[in-house]
This record gives C-alpha cells, sequence and structure tokens, in this order.
C-alpha cells in the first residue's frame, strides 16, 4: 500500500506513547498531524470521549491491531467516499447507492432499502470482492465489537441482506466461506 497523502488524519491521543506509536505506523500510509483544535483533517483517531465529534472521529482502544486499524480506517475513507460521490456500485443485476442505503434493479422498479448495518455489511463485502472476510473481521470493522463477543447479530443481518439481494436479483451474491463470508458480485460500476 503506497502513501495515500491526500488523506489527513489528526491525532487527538491523550497517552503520548499511542501517539507516538501511530504517528510511527500510520505516517507511512498517511499525511498525519496532531490535532490542536486547528488543524484541516479527514479523519481524526481518538483514545477519549471526544468534546467535538462531527463524524470524523474513530476511537482506538488497546490492544490494537495494526491490521484491524487499517481496515478501520480504510472502511471509513470507503463510506466517506461513497457518501461524498453519491456512488453507485454494481451487485449483480442491482445498482447499491450506498449514502441512501438502498439496493435497486439495474432494469425495473424494484428496490429494497437497506438499514444502516446492511449497507455497511455490504459495502464492506464489496470492497472485499471474492475474499473470505471473517466473522471477526465483520464485527470488528462494521459493529466495532470484540470478535469474542458472543451475538448472533450478523448473522441476522446477513440472512437479511441475502434474502433483499436475492429478491431483487434472483443471485445468492454473500456465500457462505471455510471461515466466514464471500461477496461474489462484481465490481463494475
Amino acid at each position: 500500500m503506497g502513501k495515500d497523502t491526500e488523506k489527513r488524519i489528526a491525532l487527538s491521543v491523550q497517552d503520548d506513547v499511542l501517539a507516538d506509536a501511530l504517528e510511527a505506523f500510520l505516517s507511512v500510509h498517511y499525511t498525519l498531524l496532531r490535532d490542536d483544535g486547528k488543524a484541516e483533517y479527514d479523519l481524526r483517531l481518538v483514545d477519549h470521549a471526544a468534546e467535538r465529534n462531527d463524524g470524523r472521529d474513530l476511537a482506538v482502544k488497546i490492544p490494537l491491531r495494526a491490521g484491524v486499524l487499517l481496515d478501520m480506517i480504510g472502511q471509513f475513507f470507503a463510506r466517506q467516499e461513497a457518501a461524498s460521490l453519491k456512488q453507485v456500485l454494481t451487485i449483480g443485476k442491482c445498482r447499491f447507492i450506498p449514502a441512501e442505503r438502498i439496493l435497486r434493479l439495474k432494469a425495473g422498479s424494484g428496490e429494497a432499502p437497506l438499514t444502516e448495518k446492511e449497507a455497511d455489511i455490504l459495502l464492506y463485502l464489496y470492497n472485499r470482492t471474492g475474499e473470505n472476510v471473517t466473522r471477526a473481521e465483520l464485527l470488528e470493522n462494521v459493529w466495532k465489537y470484540n470478535a469474542a463477543v458472543n451475538t448472533r447479530t450478523l448473522e441476522t443481518h446477513i440472512y437479511r441482506l441475502r434474502q433483499k439481494i436475492q429478491a431483487l436479483s434472483g443471485e445468492p451474491l454473500i456465500e457462505t466461506g471455510e471461515e466466514g463470508y464471500i461477496f461474489t458480485g462484481n465490481k463494475k460500476k
């Protein structure tokens, strides 16, 4: 992964050791700055309750896994880009509009509204088309849950999302893999 110099991440972390570690790790990928209250940024990493949160804050917790943090940041920027561009993604015979949380047939008048979590799951899986995405990864990146949490929430959302996709397109585009889920839809716009 190359450096995305257009993306600015502000660090608003009270723990200096954590801030230094985040800066050393993330500066390879992004432009970083310390949050002084005046900095212009695309995303702000916080380790405390933020006094101002305009939707661009991402909480970091210890212990912190580098890969999970990069996935969370990547998913944040993917949602931000989709919302700002009103991007339309092709999902089999449907069009997915993340900003509106809607799935529409390309031809015809069928559509299905999606919940926020269904839209987040679909966008996350779409960005990982063809890859096995584990249950733990979805819980951590979509819900921000610890993977050890015993919940059937993910399975319920996947089931409902599959029903909506199948009802519209007639295609089962989310398959169950060995350790998670595989999105088999295409990535054409």
